[in-house]
């Protein structure tokens, strides 16, 4: 089956926050499908994580780390 939820992202900054947001060609959808068969050894099996959103730092000391992190 299908389910949809929705997420809220909370940033709490302190200074000039950045900004994170939809630019050109960015997307805030996406989907995730449980994969029984993730096995690091076998190309094509993985779980995979795409999409972009664009950052934004206003004072530029600001660091963004974009690498998917899968929880079980």
């Amino acid at each position: 089956g299908a389910d949809t939820q929705t997420i809220m992202i909370t940033i709490n900054g302190a200074e000039d926050p950045s900004d994170i947001y939809l630019g050109e060609g960015d997307d805030d959808s996406g989907s995730v499908t449980e994969d029984v068969d993730t096995n690091l050894d076998v190309e094509g099996v993985q779980l995979e994580v795409t999409g972009t959103l664009s950052v934004q730092d206003a004072d530029g000391d600001g660091a963004f780390n974009a690498t998917p992190t899968f929880l079980s």
